[in-house]
């Protein structure tokens, strides 16, 4: 009888152990394919992930940064990310091995993470002492670059001046039918005001959708523009020309991202052909835009000779239709930081463009500069709050005389996430960045 016990005591050991082994195993698998995701920048994917390894016990400062970090890349999902990263700093290390399912702390960055949360979430206090508790970690020095906290730390400063002098602005949501429960974002919009072109988050993949302005000033239904450009989901619009007949795109792929164009002959759209050499190299061009004339791209790149990160360059189209040498913009407009979504107004001199550079409110801010006689750009000048906001701000599209444009963003009156609203700039904001670093 004894012996009986004991072989279904040993039998029930075993099917535990294999039950726990097989789990192990699952767990592991899990936190392979978060890891997966997470490096790919594809944090939708991951969350849904780490969040399972939480739910099965895993509940780590490890697990919580990395969650953390998906919410703050997550549009409209920031202010998640706040208990995630507040928990995760309070168990950090040096040491910290960030591919190991069993690392139970956190980098020592994840208090960096945490300034850029509140700051995202406009929490100014919050943020800089969240900055002055990493850097003045034994930990910071030799291992953190301080330049690039003290300039989050600037923007946290420059927020509150710009915050305190408001300019006046008129929203407009688009409505049915452009904007949806989904979202919707990259607006483009041909100089004239006819032509609206946008990027539409569906089930399964990214549409491109076409619509025309109809004679009461309402936008015509949608059409997916998809079949017509031949994308595959990893194209979104970045420009229109004057007219609404060219169409300019950019691919994304796994190595880099190029820029192409599509032409619309009166009846449908060409497929999407790739511009030549003196735009596209083998470095990233990923926002283009055309001037009112037609006779000048601009697009950004972070390619070998640039200022640092994304510059704005242009190129000149020839008599054969050709676009020619690329040439940066300089030090004036370009900053050791990204600039991003350059359009020039129809006046043919104003320059809207958003840049994590010059005198910012953290992130991307929407900029204009307006050239000179000699056809030299003048100091940028920040559009102001609430089109800035301590969030990123990109995809101004002007119109008309630049006063006007449209813009995509998350708001309570929205229909989806993220919103398309046409906006009217009435006032400006009077400070200009003197002192920034270029």
């Amino acid at each position: 009888m004894k012996r009986y016990i004991l072989v279904i005591q040993l039998l029930i050991l075993f099917g535990v152990t294999t039950v726990c082994a097989q789990k192990s195993a699952k767990l592991k698998e899990i936190h392979r394919d978060a890891e997966f995701f997470f490096e790919r920048e594809d944090y939708k994917e991951a969350i849904t992930l780490y969040l399972q390894l939480i739910d099965n016990g895993f509940v780590s400062a490890n697990i919580r940064f990395k969650i953390g970090v998906c919410y703050l890349h997550m549009p409209g999902e920031e202010i998640r990310s706040i208990p995630y990263f507040e928990d995760a700093s309070k168990n950090i290390s040096i040491k910290y091995r960030p591919k190991e399912l069993e690392e139970t702390k956190a980098p020592l960055h994840s208090l960096f993470f945490l300034g850029n949360a509140y700051r995202i979430n406009n929490d100014l206090a919050k943020a800089l002492d969240a900055y002055d508790k990493f850097v003045e970690s034994p930990w910071f020095f030799g291992n953190y670059n301080l330049e690039i906290v003290d300039n989050e730390i600037k923007a946290c400063e420059r927020a509150k001046i710009i915050q305190d002098s408001p300019v006046d602005v008129i929203w407009q949501n688009l409505g049915t039918p452009v904007n949806t429960p989904t979202s919707e974002t990259c607006p483009v919009v041909s100089g004239n005001d006819s032509v609206l072109v946008y990027l539409s988050t569906q089930k399964l993949y990214n549409a491109i959708f076409f619509c025309r302005k109809m004679p009461d000033g309402t936008w015509s239904a949608p059409i997916n523009l998809n079949p017509q450009v031949l994308s595959d989901g990893e194209f979104y619009p970045t420009g229109l020309s004057f007219n609404g007949n060219e169409l300019f795109l950019v691919r994304k792929s796994e190595t880099n991202s190029d820029i192409f164009m599509s032409e619309f002959n009166g009846e449908k759209w060409s497929r999407a052909k790739k511009l030549n050499e003196a735009i596209n190299s083998s470095s990233n061009e990923n926002y283009a835009s055309v001037s009112p004339d037609g006779k000048t791209l601009y697009f950004t790149s972070n390619r070998s000779g640039g200022r640092g990160g994304f510059d704005i360059y242009q190129s000149t189209r020839n008599a054969k239709n050709e676009w020619g040498k690329a040439q940066n913009l300089g030090k004036i407009i370009n900053t050791s930081q990204d600039e991003a979504t350059p359009f020039i107004a129809s006046d043919n001199k104003t320059l809207y463009f958003s840049s994590k550079g010059h005198y910012n409110m953290g992130g991307f801010d929407v900029f204009y500069s307006v050239t000179e006689k000699e056809k030299k750009w003048q100091e940028p000048s920040n559009v102001g709050f609430p089109v800035n906001n301590t969030n990123d701000n990109i995809y101004y599209c002007p119109v008309l005389n630049g006063t006007q444009g449209y813009y995509a963003r998350i708001a309570k009156d929205g229909k989806g996430r993220e919103d398309i609203y046409k906006i009217e700039i009435k006032s400006k904001l009077v400070i200009k960045d003197i002192a920034s670093e270029k």
